[in-house]
């Protein structure tokens, strides 16, 4: 786009996918588009009373925000965020008609893990190295959230202070330490558990190397 002088639009935002989402969801409600980014709109509060019920928090303790893109966030402490991944793997106990939606959902990403993240990132990639036994996403502000469909686990992991720069590197080392990922996707996923630091001139001056035990 830039070769052709294009500026980007609010098309090209990495929230488009979730937006066009959401006003597939408008058009199946027969509700307006206009308002659709509004908290009170049916399809805001469809998605409301999902994540409260994946992840067990009343919708009047549910933290609400404002997303970047101008859509409502919903905060939770790190365990009800696990739970409700957990619940996305191993659907079991749920309703009939949310179970199945969760089974669409894991098959379509284990399926097509490019359309998550893209080929050349670390969610997608870890979904490959896996085979599917493993879905993560990772969120802003450091996070990264999974689920092992077949344990029916959810891990959520959380960087203090919002870097993504150790993010990775701890996600892969916390999976490597609960026996989760075998010592050749470890090797597969290298360039993610121990990266490589260059400086300006493409030298390499160092690794950024996960240091905790669980």
């Amino acid at each position: 786009m830039r070769e052709r002088g294009e500026a980007p639009t609010t098309l090209h935002n990495n929230c488009s996918g979730k937006h066009s989402g959401m006003l597939a969801l408008c058009a199946h409600l027969g509700a307006s588009p206009d308002t659709y980014m509004s908290l009170q709109h049916p399809v805001q509060q469809l998605m409301l009373d999902a994540v409260c019920a994946m992840s067990d928090i009343p919708k009047s303790q549910m933290e609400l925000g404002i997303d970047g893109c101008g859509v409502p966030v919903f905060g939770m402490p790190i365990p009800h965020l696990a739970l409700a991944f957990a619940r996305l793997g191993s659907p079991e106990g749920l309703p009939t008609v949310r179970a199945n939606a969760c089974q669409r959902i894991v098959a379509a990403v284990q399926k097509y893990p490019q359309f998550l993240a893209g080929n050349d990132r670390f969610d997608t990639q870890l979904i490959k190295v896996t085979q599917g036994r493993i879905i993560g996403k990772m969120g802003a502000e450091g996070i990264f959230a999974l689920t092992v469909p077949d344990k029916g686990l959810g891990f959520v992991l959380k960087i203090e202070d919002g870097n993504q720069r150790a993010l990775y590197p701890a996600v892969i080392e916390a999976l490597k330490q609960l026996n989760l990922l075998t010592a050749a996707e470890v090797g597969e996923l290298a360039a993610f558990h121990t990266p490589t630091v260059h400086n300006w001139q493409g030298t390499e001056v160092g690794i950024i190397r996960p240091d905790f035990q669980l």
